[in-house]
């Protein structure tokens, strides 16, 4: 089984919160902010890397550390706050998730996802109904929240008024919902729910009403053209259909439905007398669909209807020997057919399912074959077997009316009031005997049931054999006006998407530098006259996911980052947003590390609205677009080596020089870069040493570590803690050799917080020798973000060992302790 699920759904929490920009991102900071300009890229970036790293140690400890780290440095950075509420949400600590929410929706107050988030977390945090209705009360008095996420406060009002059996108060609150937005799906879906007895125009004004919100949804194009026939309706419900195939699978042609939907559509060209057109668009899928009886079934009729009964002749004797042979599998399963051997005592589940399958024999002897004689026999085993109901009455009774046995009546008659079909043989019996009147008022109270299916083609041709006039179904005209008022725009826009919308990605410039970082930003606009929904139930959703490939290699780093636009519920015509997300996080950071002195491309392909398609049988994932017309161009990434000339030992050791005086003279900039180039080229070596990075000859004589080392120790000794501690984050990837554990020392017990903070991080993931009794040290420090940090590997490497009990409450004992300090 194939499983389509949203991305949303499937990543963890943090995979959004540093993604956005553009209208939420925190302004540009100046020369004097760029220390904590710098720290802050830091944390986010660690962050990031953190998520992407699933195997790390204590990851989920560390993100709270670095999240709360954030919190106090840069309370108003957008990205910060992110990664904040989704940590507290995270941990369960929905009251500090819901204060971390609202900061971010008052620093972008148009984010939808942003406000709905807020919402959520903050009625999690309430216990009580009546606390509950009066917070969601305060934002729908509130006029400075948009009106969409009143309308998301107004749905949650309904729920809970429902819940308590207020149904006049749910009502009136799902009608404000729709008062605040109109293509609320849940408001709209609740609101027709609510109605004791919706009708038709009802219904139908629901179903377009979702398709102006989503006018993707196949599902809701593919009801509405049900409800359409049923109405009688034909030529509008058939182009439902063709626009719901359209969306669900594009230009493949739709003789390639499942057979669900292929049976479904093939009946509504029957019921609007399309045989021929049935056959033209269905005969290629019937040895495709051959195992379904019901398609089966209705090709039969399409080929009879048409006159082409060659074709149906060998379709019905394939028809038949399917139903036998399942009847036979059946019979064998409860043991009533085996040859020599003494029946078992029957079984109740197998005796029903023979009976399900004699009884659905018994309608195709009927129905498709017109041999009333065998469905006599094969409905008569069913009843033997207990099948009993409403059903098998109306197949005796068909049965022996098509018999020609008029006592067939006394079962009919009882029906049809409630069943179309038993009204067909009741009113062709009662006609052909010259009961007009009676025969009329039969036909004509079932086909006042609907205008879809067997039981109503048998009315219409009836009505059709007597000259009965029939009139239109109630609500048809009513409903044919509503469908006629629906702007065709919307259906243009599910189908041609890149009329109405716009999608731009850029690269970060022609190449960038060895550990500069790597952004892509995208830029999301409304090109056409109609608002575009953006959301989850929305033309397309939020998110837009980056699969990025090693140009000329075979490593692929499939669905890695992921960009989510900060955008309100609908952009209104002429409206953008942008947003950027960073690359070199994760493995990709690793596997350019690894790479220092050779040019690098990267082939980046963005995926709109991203859906993970799950095979459960195969076990095989992959990601593919929720907006499969939006095929965006991609993008080709360069970042250039360290050196021109990857095998120039005299370029190599100019570089060593610029970093060497980079940290003597540079500014802050300059130096923060010289110590994450001298870690990655430290991580380099040993990967070259250990064989599982390669180099060019002529360089292996001049890589140099002791000189690298020393380079280390320049910055761990640089005045700025920004520079010192960037050095130790650029470590996580080093293997912390004796030597290299010797220059960590000299900031072991570093007079700022944050370098002691980063400290704690690098020796807690190292595994090296001694590195508890360290990390046990930090988990008192007098800093409570080193504390924090310090025990999150603690209580990993607890939690590992099973020691969660009185060991595990100590160590939050002295968390709650940290922080009341």
């Amino acid at each position: 089984m194939i499983v389509e699920r949203t991305m949303f759904r499937l990543i963890v929490v943090w995979v959004g919160c540093l993604c956005a920009a553009g209208a939420s991102a925190a302004e540009a900071p100046s020369a004097a902010d760029a220390p904590n300009a710098l720290l802050v890229e830091g944390l986010l970036h660690s962050a990031m890397n953190l998520y992407h790293t699933p195997s790390a140690v204590a990851r989920a400890g560390r993100l709270v550390a670095i999240s709360e780290y954030l919190a106090s440095i840069a309370p108003n950075d957008p990205r910060a706050r992110r990664l904040l509420a989704d940590v507290y949400q995270s941990r369960g600590e929905l009251a500090q998730a819901a204060a971390a929410a609202k900061s971010l929706l008052n620093a972008a107050p148009g984010d939808f996802a942003a406000g709905r988030r807020w919402l959520r977390f903050q009625l999690e945090t309430l216990n009580r109904a009546g606390e509950r209705i009066e917070f969601l009360t305060s934002i729908l008095k509130d006029g400075a929240y948009p009106k969409p996420l009143q309308s998301v406060a107004a749905v949650e009002l309904a729920r809970i008024h429902a819940g308590q059996g207020a149904r006049a108060d749910a009502v009136a609150a799902l009608d404000q919902a729709l008062r605040l937005d109109p293509l609320n799906q849940a408001a709209l879906l609740s609101r027709l729910e609510f109605r004791e007895t919706p009708s038709a125009v009802d219904r139908a004004e629901t179903m377009l009403t979702l398709l102006k919100g989503n006018p993707r949804a196949h599902w809701v194009a593919r009801e509405l053209a049900s409800l359409l026939c049923d109405l009688g309706l034909f030529e509008e419900g058939l182009a439902y259909y063709r626009h719901a195939w359209a969306l669900w699978q594009g230009n493949r042609p739709v003789s390639n439905a499942p057979a669900s939907f292929a049976a479904e559509y093939l009946s509504a060209l029957l019921d609007a007398g399309k045989a021929d057109a049935a056959v033209a668009l269905f005969a290629p899928a019937v040895e495709r669909l051959k195992t379904s009886t019901e398609f089966s079934s209705l090709m039969i009729e399409a080929y009879t209807r048409a006159g082409q009964n060659v074709k149906a002749d060998p379709l019905r004797k394939a028809v038949e020997e399917q139903y036998r042979k399942k009847l036979l599998s059946s019979r064998v399963a409860e043991g009533l057919e085996n040859p020599g051997i003494t029946p078992k005592a029957p079984d109740a589940q197998a005796a029903k399912m023979t009976a399900e399958v004699a009884v659905d024999l018994a309608w195709f002897y009927l129905l498709v074959e017109k041999r009333p004689a065998e469905a006599r026999k094969s409905i008569s085993e069913a009843v033997e077997l207990g099948a009993k109901g409403d059903a098998v009455e109306l197949c005796i009774g068909a049965a022996l009316l098509a018999s020609g046995e008029p006592k067939g009546l006394e079962r009919l008659e009882p029906l049809a009031e409630d069943y179309p079909l038993a009204a067909a043989y009741v009113a062709r019996y009662e006609l052909a005997a010259g009961r007009t009147e009676k025969g009329t008022k039969i036909l004509l109270a079932g086909l006042a049931k609907g205008r879809r299916n067997l039981a109503c083609r048998m009315l219409v041709a009836l009505a059709g054999k007597y000259n009965i006039e029939v009139p239109p179904m109630k609500d048809a005209q009513a409903v044919a006006a509503k469908v006629k008022e629906f702007d065709p725009r919307v259906l243009e826009m599910g189908l041609q998407p890149e009329k109405f919308i716009r999608i731009t990605t850029t690269p970060p410039g022609e190449a960038t530098a060895m550990c500069e970082p790597i952004h892509v930003t995208a830029t999301l606009e409304n090109i056409g006259p109609i608002p575009v929904s953006v959301d989850e139930w929305g033309l397309l959703d939020r998110q837009l996911g980056l699969e990025i490939d090693f140009a000329g290699g075979k490593m692929s780093f499939s669905s890695m980052p992921m960009l989510t636009w900060p955008a309100p519920r609908y952009l209104a015509p002429n409206r953008k947003v942008t947003a950027s997300c960073r690359l070199d996080v994760g493995p990709i950071e690793r596997f350019l590390a690894n790479r220092p002195l050779a040019p690098v491309e990267l082939r980046v392909e963005p995926v709109v609205s991203p859906r993970e398609l799950i095979d459960e049988n195969r076990k095989d994932t992959r990601v593919v677009s929720g907006l499969e017309p939006m095929k965006l161009p991609g993008l080709a990434i360069r970042r250039r080596g360290l050196i021109a000339s990857e095998s120039s030992a005299e370029q190599y050791n100019q570089a060593l020089s610029a970093m060497r005086s980079a940290l003597a003279e540079g500014d802050l900039p300059a130096r923060v870069m010289a110590a994450r180039r001298v870690a990655a080229l430290l991580a380099w070596i040993r990967e070259v040493t250990e064989g599982r990075a390669s180099v060019a000859e002529a360089i292996r004589p001049v890589m140099n570590e002791k000189y690298l080392l020393a380079l280390m120790g320049m910055a761990l000794r640089d005045k700025s803690d920004v520079v010192r501690s960037e050095m130790i984050t650029a470590l996580q990837y080093a293997d912390m050799g004796s030597a290299m554990l010797n220059e960590v020392g000299l900031v072991v017990e570093d007079p700022s917080p944050l370098v002691r903070f980063r400290v704690a991080e690098l020796i807690g993931a190292s595994g090296t020798k001694g590195n508890e009794t360290l990390i046990n040290l930090y988990a008192k420090d007098a800093d409570p973000r080193v504390r924090t940090m310090a025990r999150a590997f603690l209580h990993a490497w607890r939690k590992a060992k099973g020691e969660e009990g009185s060991q595990e409450s100590g160590v939050r004992r002295q968390e709650s302790e940290g922080k009341n300090k």
